[in-house]
């Protein structure tokens, strides 16, 4: 699907409860709206709009981004991860209504503010929000963040980075099972957001694939 460069107004809502729905182009030409990978936000990129319903498992919310609109997810049934990044200052009403597969919600913000009740329905009660140290305290006592039945502080873990190039790398989820063996350093970055147990010669660390 592609949006036209005379489209200065989508509706929200408006392409939310579309499963099949895998990308949405914008016309570079247009002055309103923008689309990167297939996603689509206004143009100075500080706003999401649009998340197409197929358009991934896994979804890490750009940096730029300090907004997520009313609905902008509403309906992913296909997402089951998602991470919000701490420039996110608003979260819209039901932005991840209906997001039935989202199990693990990772939130990077450091202050949590207050958002609808609504922004997590059909999520908060199954799924995990995954929050940083020191910050379940306060995520229990948000409006909003706290309809999540299960808040869980990340632990303080290392960056691939800190993982060397010469030694083979065996890869884990936290489920004990393998993803990688006998990997160089860079197939790590192949991996699907999420936590796992690298062994490395006689070193066992614990990373967080972003």
């Amino acid at each position: 699907m592609t949006i036209p460069n005379a489209v200065d107004t989508i509706e929200i809502g408006a392409f939310s409860y579309c499963p099949a729905l895998k990308s949405i182009n914008v016309d570079p030409e247009n002055e309103t709206y923008c689309s990167v990978n297939g996603i689509v936000f206004n143009k100075s990129k500080d706003t999401i709009i649009i998340y197409p319903g197929n358009a991934g498992y896994t979804y890490t919310i750009p940096n730029s981004v300090t907004s997520i609109s009313n609905y902008a997810f509403a309906g992913c049934s296909n997402l089951y991860w998602v991470i919000i990044p701490n420039s996110v200052t608003n979260i819209g009403k039901g932005a991840f209504q209906d997001c039935t597969s989202l199990k693990q919600v990772k939130s990077c913000i450091m202050n949590p503010f207050e958002i609808s009740t609504g922004a997590f329905s059909s999520v908060s009660y199954n799924g995990t929000l995954r929050v940083p140290p020191g910050t379940k305290e306060k995520y229990m006592a948000t409006a909003g963040w706290n309809s999540f039945k299960n808040i869980v502080e990340d632990e303080a873990l290392s960056g691939v980075d800190e993982v060397t190039d010469s030694i083979p790398v065996d890869v884990y989820n936290l489920q004990g099972v393998q993803v990688l063996r006998g990997a160089q350093k860079d197939a790590i970055n192949t991996l699907s957001p999420g936590i796992y147990i690298v062994r490395q010669g006689s070193r066992t660390s614990k990373i967080a694939v972003k």
